[in-house]
């Protein structure tokens, strides 16, 4: 059990870097979005991106190896409720984005979620 959840939390790591990277890497980008040439321009310099596609590549990797150790309507749950919640903790403590308090129950009712899932998976 304790390289499953080596596996799903060394995916969420790989996949909070991804989002910063991609974050990141939008970022760069005029508000009004540019021809592709000027978007080349700034897209390809950046080591954003590249950084975003390798642990991207890692991430999926990840998660096949994942789905070779547990259930798909084990793994699919736990890694997708994950990512919204890594996603929404990177949103609000990395980027400073607000969040309202119904937001943070319906987080902590995911959180819960997961914590079930995995419970269960642990005992089968």
């Amino acid at each position: 059990m304790a390289f499953k959840v080596m596996v799903v939390l060394t995916w969420l790591g790989c996949f909070c870097v991804v989002n910063v990277a991609a974050k990141l890497w939008v970022q760069r980008f005029p508000a009004k979005w540019p021809g592709l040439k000027d978007f080349l321009g700034i897209a390809l310099p950046s080591p954003w991106l590249y950084v975003a596609l390798v642990f991207a590549g890692v991430s999926g990797c990840l998660y096949f190896l994942a789905l070779r150790m547990l259930p798909l309507s084990v793994a699919g749950p736990i890694f997708v409720t994950l990512a919204l919640l890594a996603t929404s903790a990177l949103g609000i403590f990395f980027f400073r984005e607000s969040v309202s308090g119904l937001q943070i129950i319906g987080l902590s009712v995911c959180l819960i979620g997961v914590f079930l899932l995995l419970f269960d998976a642990a005992r089968a």
